[in-house]
């Protein structure tokens, strides 16, 4: 019972810090509109007691940090803030090796079904970059979750584009190398997974995922060039995810031979940051190593 009540806590004062600035506009406008309507009871020869103002003053400040927290709690990315006291602990962030990236992809299997690519296909598309996909690992070296970040060559990514192959047609002569990745206007997420993604845990895993694939983004890629990224949207969770990280519909499913509905963000820094203060930030339990 001390735990839910903590957790609940937290997941308030969580909520209020996403929206401070919310509650300031809200105290200034709730304030204005109660001086308002003191003025005009006073043109009426309506006279207050000191205690009612007083009183309505309390109100306007409790007022202002409630909606903050309920907006929080509509707009957060998951529904749920979770913050669990039996948990990973620090994780760390960094660039696949072979077998994180080996284990990871098995994680995708139910997920993925008829998009599923073998383990020796991948590994041949991260020998081609090695910095294109990221494990995120707990404190007990335990994989909970990872993405792929994948720049393509523009005659197989246009084809992908308009629906005519799918993921697993793609071999690592279509994956660009580091340098030229940084050069490329596209950009496709493949390979995202989250360990145990239905449980309370799962929840905040995958806020960190989210958080580092931002800090990914903007180390490895910046802003300097403007880029589009694209995702594949595998089933209701996920196309719920890259709505609400305000991804737009570019293709529909009915059009593509993976049945799939194709989703697209421009990446640039209002749109990144948007996401940052859904989710906020997990840089105190989340170690990036992009180096």
């Amino acid at each position: 019972m001390k735990s839910w009540v903590l957790i609940n806590i937290r997941r308030l004062v969580y909520r209020f810090r996403l929206g401070w600035r919310s509650a300031i506009t809200w105290f200034i406008s709730l304030v204005a509109l109660t001086g308002a309507v003191l003025g005009s009871l006073a043109i009426a020869d309506v006279t207050l007691s000191l205690m009612i103002i007083v009183l309505l003053f309390i109100l306007c400040i409790f007022l202002s940090i409630l909606f903050p927290i309920l907006l929080k709690k509509l707009e957060h990315l998951p529904k749920e803030v979770i913050f669990n006291e039996d948990g990973d602990g620090t994780y760390f962030s960094r660039y696949c090796d072979s077998d994180g990236l080996k284990e990871a992809n098995t994680l995708t299997k139910p997920f993925y079904r008829h998009e599923y690519v073998e383990d020796a296909i991948v590994e041949q598309w991260r020998l081609k970059n090695p910095y294109a996909f990221v494990q995120i690992m707990n404190s007990r070296n335990v994989l909970c979750a990872s993405f792929g970040i994948l720049a393509v060559e523009a005659s197989f990514f246009r084809q992908f584009l308009k629906g005519r192959v799918i993921d697993n047609e793609l071999n690592a002569n279509d994956i660009l190398g580091p340098d030229d990745s940084t050069r490329s206007s596209e950009l496709y997420i493949s390979g995202v997974v989250v360990r145990d993604p239905t449980s309370m845990i799962g929840h905040r895993r995958s806020c960190v995922m989210i958080w580092a694939m931002l800090e990914y983004l903007k180390k490895v890629y910046g802003f300097r060039k403007k880029r589009s990224i694209y995702a594949l949207a595998v089933n209701a969770s996920s196309e719920s995810l890259l709505t609400r990280c305000g991804f737009l519909l570019s293709q529909n499913a009915d059009a593509r031979k993976d049945k799939l509905n194709l989703y697209r963000l421009d990446l640039n820094r209002p749109t990144l940051n948007t996401i940052y203060q859904r989710i906020g930030n997990y840089s105190d339990m989340c170690n990036c190593r992009y180096d």
